[in-house]
Parts: structure tokens; sequence; C-alpha cells
């Protein structure tokens, strides 16, 4: 995809993320809408999505390749939660508030933006490999991810977290594909289009959410125009500089790259609600993430990718 094309892409979904702003200050979208409009978008679409990506779709990669994707995600995390530290220092925020930066940086808005934007680029196939790559997300945020939002106070771990739908759509996709089983059309041809909501709607939720939120107190700190850059530019250089130096699959990079330019998890506020954490802070960093990853995802693709 030339830039122009990219440029076209984001720009599609920043006008149904401006729709689903406006939904909200009119109230055509309340809070309790937006909620099941995201439990929606979760538990049904994106399920639909990964499955659809196996069932209408024929993933090239081996199954070695696969191990390898799941791999590298580990590693990517991993790299990321050493660069946090950085952040985390170079802002001098008090210990509490280091941790949220922390989270922020690790852990990207994947379930909104990244599906949608990796089918957008990389096409359905790319789905499959996506939620793969998504497997060290979701234990990873369910664990380290809450001890970080939380500060460490009150954390504990449940295996229950995991149980998501996604995430078990991921491991019936992972059996279809390596069986090979048939699947009739019209099952196929359902879950492609429940699979075809994710994109208009989590850019819907994502603007919904986003109208929630007070321009006046996000504008005047500081630290969050400082952290823009260093969390939506440097990190992916950082992890495209160190894939780039074994990884010779062309789309495991692209796919990394793209997940690590994504904004802000928007799980973020309501982890930092349910475990006593900043959810101001939170709340603020997902905003203007998601604002900025308009000009800086295609940004960091048409000169890394």
């Amino acid at each position: 995809m030339d830039i122009s094309s990219l440029f076209n892409q984001m720009l599609i979904l920043l006008i149904i993320l401006v729709v689903g702003f406006i939904a909200n200050k009119t109230n055509i979208i309340d809070q309790q809408g937006n909620k099941n409009l995201s439990k929606l978008t979760l538990n049904i679409t994106q399920g639909a999505m990964i499955l659809s990506s196996v069932m209408n779709a024929n993933p090239s990669m081996s199954s070695a390749e696969l191990f390898t994707l799941v791999g590298v995600s580990f590693l990517m995390y991993v790299i990321l939660f050493i660069f946090s530290f950085v952040i985390r220092w170079l802002l001098r925020v008090p210990k509490k508030d280091g941790f949220t930066y922390q989270f922020a940086v690790m852990f990207g808005n994947v379930g909104f933006m990244g599906y949608p934007i990796v089918a957008s680029l990389l096409g359905t196939e790319a789905i499959f490999y996506v939620s793969l790559f998504n497997i060290p997300f979701n234990i990873l945020i369910y664990s380290l991810g809450i001890f970080l939002i939380s500060g460490g106070d009150g954390y504990k771990f449940n295996l229950k977290s995991l149980a998501n739908p996604p995430f078990f759509a991921t491991f019936i996709a992972i059996g279809i594909f390596v069986l090979k089983i048939p699947i009739p059309a019209p099952i196929a041809g359902a879950t492609k289009l429940l699979g075809d909501m994710v994109i208009p709607a989590a850019m819907l939720v994502i603007g919904s959410s986003l109208g929630r939120i007070s321009l006046k107190d996000i504008l005047g700190d500081w630290r969050i125009y400082v952290f823009l850059p260093l969390s939506l530019i440097v990190s992916p250089v950082i992890i495209w500089a160190v894939l780039r130096t074994f990884i010779t699959n062309p789309l495991i990079l692209n796919m990394a790259v793209i997940i690590a330019a994504m904004p802000v998890a928007t799980n973020s506020t309501m982890l930092s609600m349910e475990y006593n954490g900043n959810e101001v802070l939170a709340s603020k960093a997902v905003f203007m993430t998601t604002v900025a990853s308009v000009v800086t995802i295609p940004l960091v693709i048409s000169l890394l990718l």
C-alpha cells in the first residue's frame, strides 16, 4: 500500500472515530450504549474476524513460522518493558504514575485498532497471524499489566481473566488451520459478515469514549507531549531496529512494527478503575495517543515498512 492509500485509510478510520465522538456528545451513544457496543465488538465480532481469517483465507505460514511469530511477540514485549523504564526515568513522575506510563508504553490498542489496521494494510489473512501475535499480549496485560496499572498495590493474578472470546477464537482458528477442517459456506459467510463489523464498531467505541474526556485536563499536562513521540515513534523504531537483524519474514516484521505503533490500550482506563490506578492519567494517555496515531502510524509505516 502506497503512502497516499495509507493516509486515506487512516482518514477513513478517523472519520468513523469522529462520528462516534459526535454520537457521544449528542447522546446517541451514551455511556451504557458504548459499553454494550464495546462488549459486542470484543466478545462477538472480533472473535468472528479471527475465525474468518482462516475460514475465508488461506494462511501461508508454516507451523514453524507460527511458533516464531509467538516468540517474536514475547520478545517485543520484553523490549518494550525495558524501554518503559527509560521513559519513566525521563518523565520523572511519582512512582505509581511511573508504573502507569510503563503500562501505556507496553500495551497498545491491539483489539480496537490493531486488528482493523492490520486487516487494512496486510489483508484478511494477516488477522489470523495477529491473533497468534496477540497471545502474549493477553497473558501479560492480565498479569504484569495489572501489576503496573495498580502500582503493585492489591495485585492478584486470576487465571480466569485470560478466558475471553478472542482468546478462545484464536485457538479454534489454530485448530482449523492445523487440522485443515472444512467449514460450510454459510458458517464461513456468517463469520465474515460479523468480522467485517469490527472496524466501524471499534472506531465508534473509541470515538464515543474520547467524547467523555475533558480536553482542558488533558492539554495542560506537559509530560503527555513528551510521552507521545517516545511511545508512538521511538518504540516502533526500536522494535524494527532489533527485529530486522534476524527476522527474515517481512510479514512478521511488519506486523510487529504496526502493533508497536498502536496508541495506548483503551482498557487501561477500565483496569485503572478496577485496580485503584490513576484513571485520569490513563484516560489522558488513551486520548492523546489515539488522536496522534492518525499521523504517527502512517509516518512510522511509510518510513520503516
